[in-house]
């Protein structure tokens, strides 16, 4: 008959492969192996005879090679395998051509993204890894949709933990206050995270006794107490609508899963005494158990008494107390309640076990588990599972091995990923294989995993035991070789995505391949260390080397082999003495004389291929694959500057605007800038309350707000925005607008030319748009003036007049400008004018007030302490004994100002003790002297509070800004009807009675002028009358002047005929004219012509 060792069918079950031989001896069912050859194999020997009997490789159905005896765990491997029952990282287990698993198989590629899909592969997640998941439900709530329901389904099964959040790359910073009413965390994100009150994050672990959530519940009709998605781990997430947090609408919700809990075989012993098991505390101490709470714990009382209140063999919950203790509930419900057994006795001092199921990333346990689970792994029952292998293998995984980049340990073998159940068994159990480098071997009826660690040979083969000629590889062929590794891992730090591991390369294997450098691949899908890769890697690299290979056919001494195992092979004729080889490949067959043989192949294998050292490291060690920004991460610009300027129109309206500067954000894909404003106080200093309004959004770094307030505060803030709508953090600046209150600036350029009588003034126009005029004063001084000691000369020129001229006059011209609101420039700029004589004027009157002050005072009064000499300041509105409170009472004002702020007058005159009559009305020249100073009562320097730096204006306080005193004049012809007071201007009048009088006024109640002298000075100009070819008469001849003089002028007189002997009298000479006569030698009268000539004022 023919015997099959491999069909390969096409998709029509045409055979488009066979590998087969005759066999002409006895025929035995598979039931009946045992009495054939039983005495040389043993009662086991049925399973393997049926290896013989099927074609291992062939793709029949479950059925029927179920049918044909197989076990059915191994038939479904067999049909979705369709290569080997001894499955590797590598494919065939340890065969010459290496062929890796694909990295981008749905095992790993988008697992962080979240799809909305009708039907979607459930997702089994081992170890921890990040993953995006399935919409399930998705629901609108308010009246204006503000509230966005979803459930993710994010695993197919129950998982210890959803430990991190991620809403696009952003990770969000969760924080848990309360719970709801099924006691399960209600999460939110902190204050300074950006979903901070956007955001509502709930977690279910997949338990089959899960609750539906009960706020969702609540929150959405549609969502029942039923829907509790039983099994599967889930998030609820409820997103609250905002435009700047989700710009683009509905993120990408992806987690970071600790996945799947594993039955454990390796069990933990523990003291079941009452020093362990508290009766009191319903507690068991188990010293750093390293368990969470809703973990299982199978109870073995291992032969001794039960603990009261537990059933041996019986699976619980656990609860954790802290880190050396647990309490068990018999389900999810009563531990998600707390509700836990009551542990009621113990007997003495035994030693009893539990086995835990719990969150691992050891690969071991991880495929056992996929083996034996029977809803979305294998279903293999424990039977099948050789655990004596398993659990050498999981402790071969936890071994620790020292590592660099940084220093430290880890664990030899880990596996941390992910796949959905549409992949095949062969691809996630290979996958899983990657993790240890090794490969899974179903052998005697039960599965085993031979790790990457080198197992030392035990059994050696000679020419003894052999049953055929050895058929030697020395080498591999080209198309096999390679010299380098190279391949991807899944990165932590990149969200578990591919990534490359350090390149592994050999420059001696390099010099063996005539210096060509050929890599492979080998990808770690489920490895999470580029320390581990490096290793995995390094195995690779030098198991590729040993190159010598053979196949032989043994006797039964060879049974006892396993694929994996090494043996020590000697064979005189080929040199071998204790060679170490390790099995390739193990098959029953038949000799030519008849007999049961094992065919073998084998490869060469050492030691020091499994050797690492740290120094074999790359320097490259695990992190994030590239540097690339994040297009989550959006930066703010680096800062705001804040102006105002103004702004003048046609029609001369001038308002205030506000200039804002941005410094471009440090990267290059923040795109556009977003600009809002709010006012934050009034011109007052009050609060306002306001809303932030967009004024500006593009690529620009400088924008403009029309219409600011004088003296009121703003703020604006900025953000940025890249191309996808993502939002930077906001910056902030404040700014308080001067605008229109700023005063002009001091005049520059002032000058003076003199010019006969007259003082030509000119300066260079001050640029600003809400200049108004400027003012003129003088100063009776020629040196120290200042603008509080001078009177007004001209008070207005208007702009943009930059010259004026004025009488000459020895002393100092001062000049400052105004703005439109009235401010003056800050100093007044000054020009002195010293010249002997200027002009013919002649002092006619003056009055001097100081030091005695003796005139009517209204609310002002002369007080002697202030400049230490008499001066008039503004009067109190109370005296201080009639100040209410206590004398001590009053701590934050001076004895003299009162006990309030509005202490002082706000206003006062000082009239002067005289009316000053000129004698006629004539043109008159008045100049004023004065000389003051300003005190604050309230506000000295050692008085005020606060920080230095904080204080605004002068040390003393702002006393000029705050009051002023005035001169003021009115005039009369006839002493009764005066004009009414006004400013007093330095310049010519046109009367005959002046008054004059002080206005002192206060601002702020606590501030008064202090006038220390006051004076005004009247001149009138010297004036020349004439007369020419004036006829006497004979008699006397009066000559009156056109203009009165003030007092007698000089008189100088000429005579053009006069005779030898003639005199003339001049008689009757007064400020109005003169009488003269001429007179002959006889003394008679005669006429003759005569010239004169007045000089007075």
């Amino acid at each position: 008959m023919k015997i099959y060792n491999k069909i390969i069918y096409d998709k029509d079950n045409n055979i488009i492969f066979e590998d087969s031989y005759e066999y002409n001896g006895d025929i035995v069912q598979a039931g009946s192996v045992g009495d054939a050859i039983g005495d040389v194999l043993g009662s086991d020997i049925g399973q393997i005879a049926l290896t013989i009997a099927v074609a291992i490789y062939a793709p029949q159905m479950v059925a029927g090679l179920h049918g044909m005896g197989m076990n059915a765990t191994l038939a479904r491997i067999v049909v979705g395998v369709g290569t080997s029952l001894v499955m590797g990282a590598v494919g065939k287990a340890l065969a010459p051509k290496v062929e890796p698993p694909n990295f981008g198989t749905s095992l790993q590629q988008g697992v962080t993204v979240t799809t909305k899909s009708p039907t979607q592969p459930y997702r089994i997640v081992y170890g921890a890894t990040r993953v995006g998941g399935t919409i399930a439900f998705a629901e609108a709530t308010s009246d204006t949709n503000e509230f966005l329901h979803l459930v993710i389904v994010l695993a197919g099964h129950e998982v210890d933990d959803i430990s991190e959040i991620y809403l696009a790359d952003h990770k969000v910073a969760l924080e848990t206050t309360s719970n709801d009413s099924n006691g399960i965390p209600i999460y939110t994100p902190t204050s300074s995270d950006k979903y901070n009150g956007k955001l509502i994050i709930k977690k279910h672990f997949g338990n089959d006794d899960q609750l539906a959530d009960a706020d969702l519940v609540s929150a959405v009709s549609q969502w029942t107490t039923s829907h509790k998605i039983s099994g599967k781990t889930y998030v609820y997430a409820k997103l609250s609508f905002d435009s700047d947090v989700y710009p683009n609408g509905v993120p990408n919700i992806s987690c970071i899963i600790k996945g799947k809990k594993c039955f454990d075989p390796r069990a933990t012993s523990f003291t079941a005494s009452s020093g362990n098991v508290s009766t009191s505390n319903n507690t068991i101490t188990l010293s750093s158990h390293g368990l969470s709470t809703f973990d299982r714990a199978k109870y073995d009382a291992n032969g001794n008494t039960v603990i009261g209140g537990l059933t041996d063999g019986t699976e619980y919950f656990v609860i954790k107390v802290d880190a050396n203790t647990i309490k068990l509930a018999t389900n999810y419900i009563n531990a998600l309640a707390g509700t836990v057994i009551s542990l009621t006795s113990v007997t003495g001092s035994t030693t009893q076990k539990f086995n835990f199921t719990t969150f691992t990333d050891n690969p071991s346990l991880h495929i056992r588990n996929f083996l034996t689970d029977t809803k979305y792994g294998l279903g293999a029952s424990t039977t099948e599972i050789n655990d004596t292998n398993f659990i050498s293998t999981a402790n071969t995984c936890e071994e620790s091995v020292s590592v660099t980049n940084p220093s430290g340990t880890e664990n030899r073998f880990t596996s941390n990923g992910s796949f959905q159940l549409s992949a095949s068994p062969k691809v996630i159990i290979e996958n899983l294989l990657t993790t240890m480098g090794g490969f899974l071997v179903y052998s005697n009826g039960q599965f085993k995993l031979v790790p990457s660690v080198y197992i030392s040979p035990t059994i050696t083969l000679n020419e003894s035991h052999l049953r055929s000629p050895i058929q030697l590889n020395t080498r591999i062929s080209k198309r096999e070789l390679f010299n380098a590794v190279k391949g991807v891992y899944a990165e932590p730090a990149n969200d578990f995505q591919p990534q490359n591991y350090p390149f592994l390369t050999n420059s001696t294997f390099e010099s063996e391949d005539n210096s060509e450098r050929i890599y492979a691949s080998f990808d770690y899908p489920f490895t999470s260390s580029s320390r581990t890769c490096q290793r995995l890697s390094k195995i690779q690299l030098l198991k590729g080397r040993q190159q010598i290979s053979f196949s032989a056919t043994f006797n039964m001494e060879a049974f006892q082999l396993n694929i994996g195992d090494t043996v020590q092979i000697t064979n005189e004729r080929f040199g071998f003495t204790n060679k170490t080889f390790q099995v390739t490949d193990w098959n029953f067959t038949i000799d030519p004389q008849g007999m049961l043989s094992i065919a073998c192949d084998f490869r060469e294998i050492a030691s020091a291929v499994y050797d690492f050292a740290t120094s074999d490291y790359s320097t490259i060690s695990s992190g994030k694959a590239t540097n690339l920004p994040s297009a989550t991460t959006v930066s703010a610009p680096q800062a705001i500057t804040l102006t105002d300027e103004l702004v003048s129109y046609n029609d001369g309206t001038v308002i205030v605007k506000l200039v804002i500067n941005l410094t471009e954000a440090t990267d290059n894909f923040t795109e556009i800038y977003e600009v809002e404003i709010k006012q934050l106080t009034d011109a007052d200093g009050n609060s306002v309350t306001d809303d932030f309004k967009q004024i500006g959004r593009g690529a620009r770094t400088k924008y403009e707000f029309l219409n600011v307030i004088d003296k009121a505060s703003y703020q604006v803030r900025v953000r940025g925005v890249n191309i996808y709508g993502v939002n930077s953090s906001t910056i902030t600046a404040d700014h308080t607008v001067v605008g229109l209150s700023d005063p002009p600036p001091n005049v520059e350029g002032f000058s003076c030319n003199i010019i006969g009588l007259d003082a030509f003034l000119s300066w260079t126009a001050v640029d600003v748009l809400d200049l108004s005029y400027y003012e003129l004063r003088y100063a009776n001084v020629t040196a120290d003036a200042t603008w509080v000691n001078s009177v007004p000369l001209v008070k207005k020129i208007s702009r943009p007049g930059t010259s004026v001229v004025v009488p000459a006059k020895t002393g100092a011209y001062l000049i400052k400008a105004r703005d439109k609101l009235g401010l003056p420039s800050v100093d007044a700029t000054v020009v002195y004018v010293a010249v002997d004589t200027i002009g013919n004027y002649n002092a006619v009157a003056s009055s001097t007030q100081n030091p005695n002050f003796n005139g009517t005072k209204t609310n002002v009064y002369v007080d002697d302490g202030i400049e230490s000499v008499p001066a008039l300041v503004l009067d109190s509105t109370e005296l201080f004994d009639s100040g209410s409170g206590n004398f001590d009472s009053i701590t934050s004002r001076f004895f003299d100002s009162g006990t309030t702020t509005s202490s002082l007058q706000p206003s006062g005159t000082y009239d002067f003790d005289q009316v000053i009559d000129v004698g006629s009305k004539v043109k008159t020249n008045i100049t004023a002297g004065i000389s003051q100073t300003i005190v604050d009562r309230d506000s000295n320097f050692d008085t005020t509070t606060g920080l230095f730096d904080a204080q605004t204006g002068l040390f003393d306080g702002d006393a000029e800004a705050n009051c002023s005193s005035e001169l003021q004049i009115a005039i009369s012809d006839d002493n009764s009807s005066f004009t009414a007071f006004q400013t007093f201007v330095v310049g010519d009048y046109l009367a005959r009675y002046y008054k004059f009088r002080l206005l002192m006024t206060s601002d702020n109640g606590s501030a008064s002028p202090v006038v220390t002298s006051l004076s005004v000075t009247l001149d009138m100009e010297d004036r020349i009358e004439s007369g020419n070819n004036i006829v006497s008469g004979t008699g006397t001849k009066s000559v009156t002047y056109t203009q009165a003089y003030l007092t007698v002028p000089a008189l100088g007189f000429a005579v053009q005929n006069l005779a030898s002997g003639d005199t003339y009298t001049i008689t009757n000479k007064t400020n109005t004219g003169f009488d003269v006569a001429f007179i002959n030698s006889s003394s008679s009268g005669v006429s003759r012509t005569f010239d004169f000539i007045a000089k007075g004022f």
